[in-house]
């Protein structure tokens, strides 16, 4: 007799008419050409015009192919970084609503759990910043900052008082608090200036995204200064936490106890390469829309024997195409 499971197994496939092992996503480029040998799903991007493409980056109008946009920049600055108004068909950018979101974050790139050094700079904070002219508060907030005497020492163009050439993270490390201020207030905007601070054990105090707390390894490693009225208060922490070591070290405990997995699942994203995560959206948008298509086999997803009901679901990990056959 021939089980829900084995009945669910045979009627709820469907071979798909395009092998990806045999014709490869292609995405027309400008540059070099670039291949990733272990991508789940094979992919080429080429400057080949000789065949038709899945998609293209930015290219004249030559090809009818959907378009990728791919940035890294804030959308304050650069409209056409705003997901809600893209005309492209595809969005690469740092929200992590993007069709294919690209984070500054990286096991590989930050040394994210590297061990806490003794701080030995007399100053309280440091500084990079080098575009004075931010759409946001920070330079008002940095004023206010040391209006309120917290000693800051500033190593970029803006209200620089330092004048080394120096390794940031390694600078950072001598120093309790870094000021990793952005140049915008965007909702999943966060860069090297926030992953650099942890990567060096300086407890970020942060001017940028509201949702910061979605891209902390802990509710407690870092404090916010979401708005001009919050400086006060904050400088007050600030030296609070100096002058308590107990205080000031419960912020840096996660370097010893681990992220949360929050973080650790959001910092994996980058363990396969956003250009092969683009090329497994591009497949999965092909092989859907092969399932929506009205010719296309209709599949059960459950089956029903007696009393009992056995749902059919197709699940797969992060990073890879294959889909995996689970009942329920």
């Amino acid at each position: 007799v021939e089980t829900c499971e084995e009945w669910l197994e045979r009627e709820d496939t469907l071979v798909y008419s395009r092998d990806f092992n045999k014709d490869p996503i292609w995405i027309l480029i400008s540059g070099d050409k670039e291949d990733f040998k272990t991508c789940a799903v094979n992919c080429s991007f080429r400057s080949n015009w000789s065949r038709k493409a899945d998609a293209t980056f930015k290219l004249p109008k030559k090809s009818k192919a959907p378009s990728v946009h791919r940035s890294m920049e804030s959308a304050s600055y650069y409209e056409e970084n705003n997901i809600t108004q893209a005309r492209r068909w595809i969005v690469m950018t740092t929200s992590l609503s993007s069709d294919v979101p690209v984070g500054y974050f990286s096991w590989a790139e930050y040394d994210i759990m590297a061990p806490v050094i003794p701080k030995s700079e007399k100053a309280l904070a440091a500084a990079f910043i080098s575009n004075c002219m931010a759409s946001n508060f920070r330079l008002e907030a940095l004023m206010e900052l040391e209006k309120e005497n917290i000693k800051i020492d500033s190593y970029g163009r803006c209200h620089k008082n330092r004048d080394e050439r120096v390794d940031k993270v390694e600078i950072l490390k001598r120093y309790k608090f870094s000021l990793a201020f952005e140049n915008s207030n965007e909702e999943d905007y966060v860069t090297e200036k926030f992953f650099q601070s942890l990567v060096a054990g300086s407890v970020p105090v942060v001017i940028g995204a509201p949702n910061i707390e979605d891209f902390a390894p802990s509710s407690d490693s870092y404090l916010h200064i979401k708005d001009l009225k919050d400086v006060r208060s904050i400088a007050e922490q600030m030296k609070y936490l100096a002058g308590n070591p107990d205080a000031y070290n419960r912020l840096l405990r996660w370097k010893q106890e681990g992220p949360t997995d929050t973080f650790k699942a959001l910092v994996d994203m980058a363990a396969v390469h956003s250009s092969c995560r683009l090329c497994i959206h591009i497949a999965t948008t092909i092989w859907e829309k092969e399932e929506k298509d009205s010719d296309a086999k209709k599949r059960p997803c459950k089956c029903n024997k007696g009393s009992e009901t056995v749902y059919h679901l197709y699940v797969r990990e992060r990073g890879r195409f294959e889909m995996d056959s689970i009942f329920l």
